[in-house]
């Protein structure tokens, strides 16, 4: 049974010790992690054996990177950019499990980035009105944006 670890629209957050307890349960094979700071998925991949639990990042191609980067063995993530780019999440997906960080680094800085940089555009005009702690939320314009 996978979990998902979602605080912005939880508003709980399973932290890294609580994920690792998990982990040693035998029905719980992965965790879709939207954690939000790289010192939880460094955390859950120091505390985690590969073999009681799959991580994935929840958050898309950045996070993904940035947990390879620290060689954390996330295998793989979410993206909303899959929707419309999909060559250009596995351009990056393939990069980091081939070690080409620097190539991959490459990418998101001429690919990923120019359309975050789009979505934010849109997402500074639409005020989030959650009643969820504004430090556990986000602002969910870029799904949007992705599907359409």
């Amino acid at each position: 049974m996978p979990r998902y670890n979602n605080p912005a629209v939880s508003g709980l957050m399973i932290d890294p010790e609580l994920t690792q307890r998990l982990s040693k349960i035998e029905n719980i094979v992965a965790l879709k992690d939207n954690s939000p700071n790289a010192a939880d998925y460094a955390l859950k991949a120091a505390l985690i054996d590969p073999d009681d639990m799959i991580l994935l990042n929840g958050l898309g191609e950045l996070h993904y990177f940035g947990s390879a980067a620290c060689r954390s063995h996330y295998r793989g993530f979410a993206t909303y950019i899959g929707n419309f780019a999909p060559s250009i999440s596995y351009e990056i997906y393939e990069t980091v499990i081939s070690g080409k960080i620097d190539r991959a680094k490459e990418v998101l800085k001429e690919k990923i980035l120019p359309i975050h940089r789009l979505v934010r555009k849109f997402m500074k005009k639409r005020e989030d009105i959650s009643m969820i702690p504004s430090v556990l939320r986000t602002n969910y314009m870029y799904m949007s944006v992705g599907k359409a």
